[in-house]
């Protein structure tokens, strides 16, 4: 299993088990630890994004393609990204680009 592929679940567990879930089914446990192991990966990408405009460097290729296709499922879940102000920005200017607004339409 992809490391994106894994974040992506953690993050669905931390969003199931603090909103989606009924409040007796939330497990507070599994979502504190999804966010625990989620928060450090999401640093990584901010920090990069410091150092240059995009993941891939000085324009929007493959590396950002793949992380914003991934990360386009932590958006859905609106979660609070003030702690990544870089790649807060980056996602949603990812998201608005032609070629993904045309994806999500097909998403239905």
């Amino acid at each position: 299993m992809g490391v994106f592929h894994r974040q992506r679940h953690r993050a669905a567990d931390d969003h199931q088990n603090r909103v989606v879930f009924p409040p007796e089914k939330r497990n507070a446990a599994l979502a504190d630890e999804a966010e625990k192991k989620l928060l450090p990966k999401l640093k990584v990408l901010d920090d990069q994004l410091a150092k240059t405009p995009y993941l891939g460097g000085s324009q929007w290729d493959m590396a950002d393609f793949i992380a914003a296709s991934v990360l386009f499922t932590l958006l859905q879940m609106k979660p609070d990204l003030s702690k990544f102000p870089r790649l807060d920005a980056w996602l949603k200017a990812s998201v608005e680009r032609p070629a993904a607004k045309e994806a999500i339409k097909l998403r239905g």
